[in-house]
């Protein structure tokens, strides 16, 4: 894994703000929770007006990228995996079905046969 990154506001670097040094000091987040703290950091910088909501979405979006990956949500992969996932349940419940119906056929046969 790599090490960590700092994300920060360019516009912020280099200078003598002690906002600067609170932004640089976040470190990438390695979980959702981490992920979290950061937003409800960069929030309260974007309220107090040391930065703008532009520089905090894109800070929030390259951590999310870091913590995540980049790969999109592919819905035709969903589709054809939930048809397979319903497919296979359907399948399991008629072997369930066929399989309670011989147990019952079962039990009746064993029954007539204690009767002779």
């Amino acid at each position: 894994m790599m090490g960590p990154r700092l994300y920060t506001n360019p516009a912020l670097q280099g200078g003598n703000d002690s906002n600067a040094v609170s932004l640089n000091s976040v470190r990438s987040p390695s979980t959702p929770s981490d992920l979290d703290k950061l937003n409800k950091k960069l929030t309260k910088e974007v309220k107090q007006g040391n930065i703008d909501q532009e520089t905090k979405d894109e800070i929030m979006r390259q951590n999310a990228e870091a913590l995540y990956g980049t790969e999109t949500f592919d819905q035709d992969q969903f589709d054809t995996l939930l048809t397979k996932l319903t497919g296979s349940k359907m399948k399991q419940q008629r072997q369930k079905s066929v399989e309670g119906r011989r147990d019952i056929y079962a039990g009746g046969l064993a029954g007539m046969m204690r009767n002779f």
